[in-house]
């Protein structure tokens, strides 16, 4: 198999993480999110996601991101 050049580089932060179970089978989790992408700065957000209990494992149901930007000091959030 060939080598494939890196061409992004970054890190993920997930922070403030807040998870609600509505029942024995689904629950809620509301974070904040940070990412790093080499010299730029870094993209902020948030995720709003749904999970569910399927056979003895909690999978994603939903997810949805907005992501805040942020320009000469003010802030907008913006849907993904």
């Amino acid at each position: 198999m060939p080598h494939l050049p890196v061409t992004h580089v970054g890190s993920m932060r997930c922070t403030n993480i807040v998870i609600d179970v509505i029942s024995p089978v689904e629950a809620t989790e509301k974070s904040a999110v940070a990412l790093f992408m080499g010299d730029t700065a870094p993209k902020l957000g948030r995720f709003h996601d749904r999970f569910v209990r399927s056979k003895g494992r909690w999978l994603f149901a939903t997810t949805w991101q907005s992501q805040l930007l942020i320009s000469r000091g003010r802030h907008t959030t913006k849907q993904a």
